[in-house]
């Protein structure tokens, strides 16, 4: 948050340091749906590793997938909602899509 300087769009942060398994455990999409006080399956997540997605879809959230460049074709990805290459790729119809 610090280095890209996107702290001030947030009102809530929450990170796997504070839970008791990490990531790539679950419990930290669990825990920041309940800070956010919203059901797990109206969040979205953001990750750019397969684990990373399988704990979100385990979680029961929406997961948009920007992954590593090594992992860019993978087949497994396909469990995401929706993949793109880069954040800049996010637009209203993708927003449109989850949403809907």
């Amino acid at each position: 948050m610090e280095k890209l300087k996107i702290g001030h769009y947030f009102e809530d942060l929450y990170s796997a340091e504070f839970e008791e398994y990490g990531k790539p455990h679950l419990g930290v999409y669990i825990t920041a749906s309940k800070i956010l006080g919203v059901s797990a399956e109206n969040c979205l997540a953001l990750e750019d590793s397969f684990t990373g997605l399988l704990s979100v879809k385990l979680a029961r959230m929406k997961c948009i997938c920007v992954p590593d460049e090594s992992l860019i074709g993978n087949a497994k990805l396909c469990i995401a909602d929706n993949v793109i290459s880069s954040l800049l790729e996010f637009n209203d119809a993708i927003w449109d899509k989850l949403t809907n």
